[in-house]
């Protein structure tokens, strides 16, 4: 008999690897799925079974957030989750915005007493939709409290996939009562382990869905063989907001003059981030009217991420004469392809959209933080960080044609997480699920 599981769904319209995830562990587990209404929609179109979330509204259960908010337990890294949110509160200062960072800063003097299962034991609790599960699974960032309370309530194991490198920093609510995590890699293990004293025992390494895609590409592609007498520069923006994407528009512009300054017959082809805000999109203008840049579009259409569309994004990446970026898991995938790569840091540049940025939204600090320092941030010829030594790279690269000092980066990136499949991700989770139970009823 399959054991019952739920699983808490986030980013189904966003992220193709979590459709997918479910689609195979649906066919291994007797599946129910967590929704919100505005997926019932999809969810429904697909046959899978689901229940509704609907968090309640109880003022004690409104109060006990607020304090668990302000009194919560902090790790050491915590000023970098605090920078992390400072980056999106507005840049035009107003008092709402005064307001928010005086409390950034005050939070460093409260009290840090409250762990989430606190909260968790706390909670008034509706309609029982969880009791009749084996199992439940979330992701990080972890949102539902009064969900994971009713699961904490009936005893019923929580599992907790850690879904990006940088949530172990980022996250406030850390469940640890009957609750098994799974990570990427073993550095996110380490991270749970110090950051916040997880049983080690209490955690499984289980590989990235993400890097899955890369995985299943490298099994069906070949290397490449291209010459750099022709080709482009494929140039991938990571960041949203106006501020920090005037910085990438910038360094755009100067790669662009280095191209045209050395008379070389290459292009860009520049893929922004996709879901970035519409005001920043007039900047799109100035990138147009330049001869030698192209766009990379994301398609508008009902999925940002398909399967199709990102192997669309390897083949760019493994045809690029180089691929440059500004801090993302792009930097990590041109390592698994084994692509030229640059990690433009901005931590000595000196454009004038950084100048112009409040300093938690220019990108020197940003691309300082803690995940990039510990998976892309090497002292590498790959990790640029000002024009000068972006000028050497490019000269290096594109004149002389001398790449072997660039390799070595990428075989230390790619160590760092192992690739595997999603089915054997799947089979991961589904198998630790059995066994757990197996062991309970025992």
């Amino acid at each position: 008999m399959k054991n019952k599981v739920g699983l808490i769904v986030e980013h189904y319209s966003f992220r193709s690897d979590i459709r997918d995830l479910i689609d195979i562990l649906s066919e291994k587990v007797d599946l129910i799925l967590y929704i919100n209404k505005c997926d019932e929609i999809d969810i429904k179109e697909r046959g899978y079974k689901y229940r509704i979330i609907n968090e309640n509204k109880f003022l004690k259960n409104i109060l006990l957030k607020r304090i668990f908010s302000v009194f919560r337990k902090k790790h050491s890294l915590h000023k970098d989750a605090i920078s992390w949110k400072l980056r999106k509160i507005n840049s035009k200062i107003g008092a709402k915005q005064l307001i928010q960072i005086l409390y950034f800063r005050l939070y460093e003097y409260f009290p840090s007493i409250l762990s989430y299962d606190w909260l968790l034991k706390r909670l008034l609790l509706n309609n029982d939709i969880v009791s009749d599960l084996d199992a439940l699974i979330c992701l990080t960032d972890i949102r539902y409290d009064e969900l994971l309370a009713k699961c904490a309530h009936y005893n019923v194991r929580l599992y907790v996939y850690v879904y990006s490198w940088d949530h172990p920093v980022k996250l406030t609510k850390i469940p640890k009562d009957n609750t098994i995590y799974f990570t990427w890699n073993n550095g996110l293990k380490d991270d749970l382990v110090e950051l916040h004293s997880i049983d080690p025992e209490k955690i499984k390494v289980i590989g990235s869905t993400q890097f899955s895609y890369i995985e299943e590409y490298k099994r069906k592609v070949h290397s490449k063989n291209l010459s750099n007498d022709s080709g482009y520069i494929y140039c991938i923006g990571t960041k949203a907001r106006i501020e920090m994407f005037a910085q990438e528009v910038e360094l755009i512009k100067y790669i662009s003059r280095f191209i045209v300054d050395n008379k070389l017959n290459i292009k860009i082809i520049f893929r922004p981030y996709p879901n970035i805000q519409n005001k920043a999109k007039s900047l799109y203008e100035d990138l147009k009217s330049i001869q030698n840049i192209e766009f990379d579009m994301y398609d508008n259409d009902k999925y940002i991420f398909t399967k199709d569309k990102i192997f669309d994004k390897f083949d760019k990446i493994n045809e690029a004469i180089v691929t440059i970026h500004t801090g993302g898991t792009f930097g990590v995938e041109a390592c698994y392809l084994n692509s030229v790569n640059l990690f433009f840091t901005y931590k000595e540049s000196q454009f004038n959209a950084q100048k112009k940025a409040p300093y938690y939204l220019n990108l020197s600090s940003i691309s300082n933080q803690y995940h990039l320092n510990k998976y892309l941030n090497f002292k590498n010829a790959n990790v640029i960080n000002c024009e000068h030594e972006l000028d050497s790279a490019l000269y290096d690269i594109l004149i002389e044609k001398n790449n072997n000092k660039f390799h070595a980066y990428n075989n230390i990136v790619s160590k760092l997480t192992k690739l595997d499949s999603m089915d054997n991700i799947a089979i991961k989770i589904s198998k630790t699920i059995f066994e757990d139970c197996k062991d309970c009823k025992e």
